[in-house]
């Protein structure tokens, strides 16, 4: 029998009994613990989510791997969502997620208001005004400006307005080494962590995603859609994750404050470069300039961000900074 027949027969599903069938068919839509037919669970997806909940700080039942950060995202909100709801979003995010937010839940019916997640007086503003009934930001903003949220601030917020909201947290730049949610889920179980896996836990290699949360309803929910919507990471992805994740949450911690540490060592160089001109400014939570940064020190490593924003003014375009960054030997002193 050749080696391809015999991993065929290995993916293939197979039970000792009618009962274990049984049992195994009602296992769906939890953590799987016997191989189905791939969409539906197998065991190693079940073993990498333990692995990634570890590394999320969060425990396996907690979380569900997806397959991309946008599916994350996306999923997350169309199982929270209803018509009729008001959706509070920060106005700096990743820009898909913010062309998710701005076309497809205002056509799902659904009042979307804006807010800057860097700003408590905004946040409280949005909050007071508009009752949402789902917030959603990035802890760190993949955006120009890297506003910081001060998440404790924002549940404070809404136990001021009296409304128990979803709180969908996006933490993809910081991480949990950065930015550590799960004190956040111990305390409100209505809060979501969502990431990419893309860059930070796959280099890029493979397309995945994290959702996490305290509420069982909702994982059981996520879970099912999963199998339903079919937005699971395939075999191959699995297995790949599977050899590119850190053994140890000690090793993701220092490898990812070694990148949070560069960021920012990069980010000041840029920033005293470009200080003798007015045609760039340069956005990292670590710099003084930053809005955030007083927060940022206290509350994140080393910035937590793994970039920073070089940002344009005046009559200035792109090719004006790379120019600017080739001539300035300096910078890489």
């Amino acid at each position: 029998m050749s080696e391809n027949i015999k991993q065929i027969r290995h993916n293939v599903p197979s039970f000792e009994s009618v009962e274990d069938l049984r049992s195994a068919l009602n296992s769906k839509g939890g953590p799987c613990t016997t191989d189905l037919y791939p969409r539906d669970g197998t065991t190693k997806l079940n073993q990498l989510e333990a692995r990634f909940a570890q590394l999320a700080r969060v425990k396996p039942e907690d979380l569900v791997l997806c397959s991309s950060g946008m599916s994350a995202v996306v999923n997350t909100l169309e199982a929270i969502t209803q018509n009729g709801d008001t959706v509070a979003c920060a106005w700096q995010t990743y820009s898909q997620t913010g062309v998710y937010v701005a076309e497809q839940l205002i056509k799902k019916g659904i009042r979307v208001v804006f807010f800057d997640s860097g700003s408590p007086d905004d946040i409280e503003r949005v909050i007071s005004k508009n009752k949402p009934s789902v917030i959603f930001s990035e802890t760190v903003s993949n955006g120009p400006d890297t506003p910081v949220l001060d998440a404790e601030q924002l549940l404070e917020a809404c136990e001021q307005a009296e409304i128990d909201p979803y709180i969908v947290l996006d933490n993809t730049l910081p991480l949990s080494t950065g930015y550590d949610l799960s004190p956040l889920l111990e305390k409100n179980q209505k809060v979501i962590g969502v990431e990419s896996a893309t860059k930070s836990y796959a280099f890029n290699t493979e397309l995945a995603g994290i959702i996490y949360s305290h509420d069982q309803t909702l994982v059981s929910k996520l879970r099912q859609h999963r199998i339903t919507k079919g937005f699971g990471p395939n075999l191959t992805t699995i297995a790949a994750l599977d050899d590119t994740l850190p053994e140890s949450r000690e090793e993701f911690d220092r490898r990812n404050t070694r990148i949070f540490t560069v960021s920012k060592a990069l980010a000041h160089c840029v920033a005293s470069t470009f200080a003798r001109s007015s045609e760039f400014t340069v956005s990292h939570p670590s710099l003084p300039s930053h809005a955030n940064s007083n927060y940022a020190q206290r509350k994140l490593v080393d910035g937590s961000s793994p970039i920073f924003y070089i940002q344009c003014t005046g009559s200035t375009d792109q090719s004006c900074s790379t120019r600017a960054l080739r001539t300035w030997p300096k910078l890489w002193l």
